[in-house]
């Protein structure tokens, strides 16, 4: 899982970037859901 490390190593814009990106290409989250992106910027699930 990428998930523990993904903060540290793109940082709060990054993932606010890559956050953008997979609302807008799966707006309904069906798409692997919880999988990709951490839920919270910092890399914690809530």
């Amino acid at each position: 899982d990428h998930r523990p490390w993904m903060s540290r190593y793109l940082g709060a814009a990054g993932i606010r970037t890559l956050a953008a990106l997979k609302q807008t290409f799966d707006p309904h989250g069906l798409m692997n859901p919880g999988k990709l992106m951490p839920a919270s910027e910092d890399g914690s699930d809530v």
